[in-house]
Formats: structure tokens, C-alpha cells, sequence
């Protein structure tokens, strides 16, 4: 390793360290505080990081963040949650997911704008949710959990129809787009023999998620059964960070009492890899191009065409009895997806749905929406009879 690497590496690791002391002062999600750092020491503003010395090693630090990110956003699906709200209870959050899917296709292809776009308007991430819910002591009550299993299902279904989207895009309407659904059987075939292997040593397998193994199996399992995922996504051709997110909703499916893995899991992602990810994107982020009037102008129209979708979508809750100055509060939380709205750009990049303009746009919007729509829905929220 070069001196510029360390010198560099000390740079990020300073901000990794710095940034969530200081991100609660100014009311900042760690994410948004993460990328407006890399946006300071980056092109946008001091322009203290060579990326002609450090783009390659760098990228894939940050490419390895990425993947953690994907595999705990599938490790924290609480299947169990899903299961306690039972199939009826479903019902209305998989409707208003329909709502959002129809709207985004109709209007993005209405004003001729860029296909992919349409998981853009339509993403819905619990990122930011669970934090606020928390913040206002609503995660335990009856309009916290109704938001949070909105969202949740919102997120789930769009990670899955993004992935099919993705598939469908590489290969068409070929055999290959049967590369998918082996690709979700082999995923399945991963899930039974871990349930097997639970049933047949217990005791064995509880020592994979027990917070006091001192050689940390549990973690050594994650990795290999992530990578594992990761390189039978590859031979298939499907994007790397999918592979990531199967293999987390294959051990959140698995496992019941998941706690202590999922604890160190999100201690070596968000302790040190993913705010890597999150800074350099703020060191390759230009903050002159939002400056440019095309860029500013998508901008604009995306964060307005979300809102509205998320908006309209979220009206099925006035038949639950949700006040209509809560469901606008409703939308603005839903329409910051924040971390689902980056890697859903990410890829979309990397594929030529999106042009770079496009994905600055999105990137200031992640960063806009995640600071004020937090703020917006506490201003908005008002606690109402039976749904406080």
C-alpha cells in the first residue's frame, strides 16, 4: 500500500469517526451527514482526494460497503413482524404498493422521461422511518407499527421488482430471464438446509448467533453464504449487490432470534465499510452540475412527482380511520428512502438507465429529502383516538 492510500484512508476513517458525533447536533441522518462530509473533502468544495491515485482500491472499499448495506437491508426484513400482521393485514400495504408501481409507470412515461425513473418515484425505504418513529415514541404504537409495516412492504416488493426489472433489462424476454427465479430456488435450497441443519443441531446452530462466541462463526456463516449468493449472481449476470440482499433475507428467513449476529453484522458494516460507501459518494459527487439548470430542473420534478405518489398512494389509510394531516405526514416519510434511493441509483448508473446528470439529481434529492421530510413529518404528525 502507497503512502497516498494511508494518508487517504486516514482522511475517511477521521470522517467514519467525526461525523455521526457531530450529525446529531445539526438533526442529520448519519447517511446524509456521511456524504455531505465526502462532498467537503471531495471535487465538490476542498478537492483534498487524488481520485486518479485512489479511484481503484477506493471504489472497492466502497463496492464492499455497498454489499454489506444490501445484505443488512435483507437481514433486517422481521419476517416475524410480517407474520404477526397476518395475510389480511396485508392487504392494504400491498394495494398502496400497487397504487405507487401503476402511478410512477404512468407518469414518468407520460412526461418521457428516463425508464428507469420509475423505481426512483416509486422507492420506498424504512432507512430513516424506524429512527423518527423512534424519536417520537410511535415504534410500539398503532400508527408507528401501520407506517412501519407500509414501508417495510413497500421496500420488500420493490427490491424485488427492481431485481426482475434489472434481469429483464440485461438479457430480454430470452431463457435467460429464467436466470432469476433459479437464481431465487438456489436461494431457497440455501434456506432449507440451514433450516435442516437447525433442526438437526440446535445447539450448534444457536452457537452461529450466540453474542458470546468468541470466534465469531456467526459472521464467518454470513460472509460465505454472502459472497456464495454474490458469485451465483455473477455467473448469472445479475448484479452483485442482489446476490447480497438474497443472502440476508435467507438468514433473516432462517433464523427467528437473530439479534446478536445482526448487532456485529451492523457493527462491521456501519461502524467502518458502509460509511465508506456513503463518503465517496460524496467525493464523486459534483456539486456545481445541480447548479446547471437541466439537472436542478430533475431535481425538482423528481422530488414533487414522489411526493404526489406517495401522497395519493397512502390515501387507502382514511379507511382506517387515519386523519388526512397524518397521511400527508405519512407521505413525506415514505417519499425519503434515502439509502434505497442511492443504491437504486447506483446500479441503475452502472446499467445506462440513468445518465450521470440524472443520477446527481438523485443523489441531491436523497440528500434534500433525508434531511427536511423527517423534519416536515414531525411538524405535520398529530397524535389522533385510537392511533396514537
Amino acid at each position: 500500500m502507497q503512502d497516498y492510500h494511508i494518508y487517504t484512508l486516514l482522511i475517511i476513517s477521521f470522517g467514519a469517526f467525526i461525523v455521526p458525533i457531530f450529525a446529531p447536533f445539526f438533526k442529520l441522518p448519519g447517511a446524509v451527514a456521511e456524504m455531505l462530509y465526502g462532498m467537503i473533502i471531495g471535487k465538490s468544495l476542498l478537492n483534498i482526494i487524488d481520485l486518479s491515485l485512489n479511484a481503484k482500491w477506493l471504489s472497492f472499499m466502497a463496492d464492499l460497503g455497498f454489499i454489506i448495506l444490501m445484505f443488512l437491508a435483507g437481514l433486517e426484513i422481521n419476517f416475524g413482524d410480517l407474520k404477526k400482521k397476518g395475510i389480511k393485514n396485508l392487504r392494504l400495504p400491498v394495494f398502496s404498493f400497487l397504487i405507487s408501481v401503476t402511478l410512477s409507470i404512468i407518469i414518468i412515461d407520460s412526461l418521457n422521461m428516463e425508464i428507469g425513473l420509475i423505481f426512483i418515484v416509486m422507492a420506498t425505504g424504512i432507512g430513516l422511518l424506524i429512527p423518527v418513529l423512534k424519536d417520537l415514541n410511535l415504534e410500539k404504537k398503532e400508527f408507528g407499527s401501520m407506517l412501519f409495516i407500509l414501508g417495510l412492504v413497500a421496500e420488500l416488493l420493490t427490491l424485488l421488482l427492481f431485481t426482475f426489472f434489472e434481469v429483464y433489462k440485461l438479457h430480454g424476454f430470452s431463457i435467460r430471464i429464467l436466470q432469476m427465479p433459479i437464481m431465487i430456488l438456489i436461494s431457497i435450497v440455501f434456506l432449507k438446509l440451514l433450516y435442516l441443519i437447525s433442526w438437526w443441531f440446535p445447539d450448534k446452530v444457536i452457537n452461529l448467533i450466540h453474542p458470546k462466541d468468541s470466534k465469531e462463526i456467526g459472521i464467518r456463516m454470513s460472509f460465505i453464504l454472502m459472497f456464495s449468493l454474490i458469485t451465483i449472481a455473477l455467473i448469472f449476470h445479475i448484479e452483485f449487490i442482489i446476490g447480497a440482499l438474497i443472502a440476508g433475507i435467507v438468514i433473516s428467513a432462517t433464523f427467528k432470534d437473530k439479534g446478536a449476529l445482526e448487532e456485529k453484522m451492523n457493527g462491521i458494516g456501519y461502524g467502518f465499510f458502509i460509511p465508506i460507501f456513503f463518503i465517496n459518494i460524496g467525493i464523486n459527487f459534483d456539486l456545481s452540475s445541480i447548479l446547471e439548470k437541466e439537472t436542478f430542473f430533475i431535481f425538482l420534478k423528481l422530488m414533487f412527482i414522489a411526493f404526489i405518489i406517495k401522497l395519493i398512494s397512502s390515501l387507502p389509510l382514511l379507511f382506517k380511520g387515519i386523519k388526512f394531516r397524518n397521511i400527508v405526514a405519512t407521505a413525506f416519510m415514505l417519499a425519503a428512502p434515502l439509502t434505497l434511493l442511492v443504491a437504486i441509483a447506483m446500479i441503475e448508473l452502472k446499467l445506462g438507465l440513468i445518465s450521470s446528470k440524472t443520477n446527481n439529481a438523485i443523489i441531491f434529492l436523497a440528500i434534500v429529502t433525508g434531511v427536511v421530510y423527517p423534519i416536515f413529518f414531525k411538524i405535520l404528525y398529530r397524535e389522533q383516538d385510537g392511533f396514537s
